[in-house]
C-alpha cells in the first residue's frame, strides 16, 4: 500500500486489475462510461436518487451484476438474486466521492478486529495509506472538485412547508 500498489482482490467500478501486475488498476472502457455518465448527471443537476433511477429505468446493471456477467466472483450478501439488486443513492454518492476516479489510492481504511474475529471496523482517516497519481483517470480533477463542491451546496427545501432546514445538506445518512 505504502508503495501505491493496489492490494485488494477486486477493484471498484470503471476499473479492473491489470492481467500483467495485479497489483495495478486499468481503466474498463464500459464501465469508465457509466462512471463518466453519473459524474455528468449529477453536474447537470441530477441526484443521487435521480440518477439511480434514471440508471435502474434503462436497465443499466448494477456494478456487482456487471462484474458477475464478466466472470469476476464477488461475495454479494443479499436475500436477493443478483439480477435483481438495482442502482441506489449509496452506490451513486460512493462513485461521486471516491477519489480512486481521479487517479489517487487509497487504502487501509479498514481492518479487521482480530486474526480470529474477521468483523471489520473502520480505521481512523489519518491511518488510511494514500497514494496519488497511482493510476489513469476516468475523472479529471476539475470536475470531481465541482461535484464535491455541488455535494455541499445542494440543498433541498421540505415537502410540507417549502423552507430550506439549517442542517440540510451538512447532516447525511450513511
Amino acid at each position: 500500500m505504502k508503495q501505491g500498489e493496489f492490494i485488494s482482490p477486486f477493484a471498484s467500478f470503471g476499473y479492473e486489475v491489470s492481467k500483467e501486475d495485479n497489483n495495478k488498476l486499468v481503466v474498463d472502457p464500459v464501465a469508465s462510461e457509466v462512471v463518466k455518465e453519473i459524474y455528468d448527471l449529477y453536474l447537470k443537476g441530477m441526484g443521487f436518487t435521480g440518477i439511480a433511477k434514471y440508471f435502474n429505468e434503462k436497465k443499466l446493471r448494477f456494478p456487482s451484476l456487471y462484474k458477475y456477467q464478466k466472470g469476476i466472483k464477488l461475495n454479494v450478501i443479499s436475500n436477493r438474486p443478483r439480477v435483481q439488486i438495482k442502482w441506489s443513492t449509496n452506490a451513486i454518492k460512493t462513485i461521486l466521492t471516491n477519489e480512486l476516479y481521479i487517479g489517487h489510492l487509497i487504502q487501509g481504511k479498514r481492518t479487521t478486529v482480530s486474526y480470529k474475529n474477521h468483523k471489520i471496523k473502520k480505521k481512523n482517516e489519518k491511518d488510511w495509506v494514500r497514494k496519488e497519481n497511482t493510476h489513469e483517470a476516468i475523472i479529471d480533477k476539475a470536475t470531481f472538485k465541482k461535484v464535491q463542491i455541488a455535494m455541499k451546496e445542494r440543498t433541498k427545501p421540505m415537502k410540507t412547508t417549502g423552507t430550506v432546514h439549517n442542517f440540510s445538506g451538512k447532516v447525511f445518512c450513511l
